[in-house]
């Protein structure tokens, strides 16, 4: 069964975004590009906002990109809320 992970999330640098493009330039992809993610989208909601949903094969697929995420001490400026987790 796959693994669905939807949030939105609010950049918290200042600027305001046209489109998604603009939002990829200042934050890239957030995960919807991984390996892992067999289905990932961004979905601007207003000038500093996005909804990002990612479909993986399964959770642990799911867990292991944010345990590579902190790995990397990536560093994010934006904030992250309104997660929805489900089997689908």
């Amino acid at each position: 069964m796959a693994y669905k992970v939807s949030n939105t999330l609010t950049t918290t640098n200042g600027n305001t975004y046209a489109n998604v493009d603009e939002w990829m330039r200042d934050h890239g992809p957030c995960g919807t590009q991984s390996p892992l993610v067999i289905d990932g989208s961004l979905t601007l909601l207003n000038s500093t906002t996005v909804r990002c949903v990612k479909v993986f094969a399964s959770q642990a697929d799911h867990e292991s990109l944010k345990a590579s995420k902190v790995s990397q001490g990536r560093t994010i400026e934006y904030a992250v809320s309104d997660i929805s987790k489900e089997t689908i």
